[in-house]
């Protein structure tokens, strides 16, 4: 199984928490809490993954 790491940055921005991540262009999100922002992110760079495996894309390089 081969791992990656992708770099994730948050950044408060009004009451919420932005989440992104500069291997995943559009690929965002918002939390109430950093951990929050943090797990959503995940999930939207989990399902990126999929898709990206499902339809024979390139995946994302790590540059972490």
């Amino acid at each position: 199984m081969t791992f990656h790491a992708y770099p994730i940055t948050t950044e408060k921005e009004g009451g919420h928490y932005y989440a992104c991540s500069e291997d995943f262009p559009g690929v965002y999100r918002l939390g109430k809490t950093v951990e929050a922002a943090k797990k959503s992110i995940l999930k939207a760079m989990r399902l990126s993954i999929q898709h990206s495996k499902k339809f024979r894309k390139v995946l994302p390089r790590s540059s972490g």
